[in-house]
């Protein structure tokens, strides 16, 4: 019966923690910092693709001009990377301080 109190208390407090004080749900913190991830993990995506071999055909009016797979890629997602971030500003992501399940993340 000690057991089960324990489990239950220790769920009890994540579900209190998942709250920040600002009113703001730990889910909504952790998509925030997924946008964060998101935005650095697009700029090297070129080079990800590039180290494993992966190209595909490159739009007609880009290969007119002249533009590899590679290139593409970089171009695409040097758009899309500050758009990451500007989600990022609207879903505030974690902080050090007050991330409710401590170490762990």
């Amino acid at each position: 019966m000690k057991i089960k109190r324990s489990i239950y208390q220790k769920l009890k407090d994540l579900v209190v923690k998942m709250v920040a004080d600002d009113g703001e749900s730990i889910v909504t913190k952790l998509i925030g910092s997924i946008f964060v991830a998101l935005s650095g993990f697009l700029l090297y995506l070129d080079k990800v693709l590039n180290y494993h071999d992966i190209t595909y055909e490159v739009p007609g009016k880009f290969q007119d001009a002249g533009i590899d797979f590679q290139t593409f890629i970089w171009v695409f997602t040097q758009s899309f990377s500050p758009l990451a971030l500007i989600t990022r500003t609207i879903i505030k992501p974690c902080r050090e301080g007050n991330n409710p399940f401590g170490n762990v993340f």
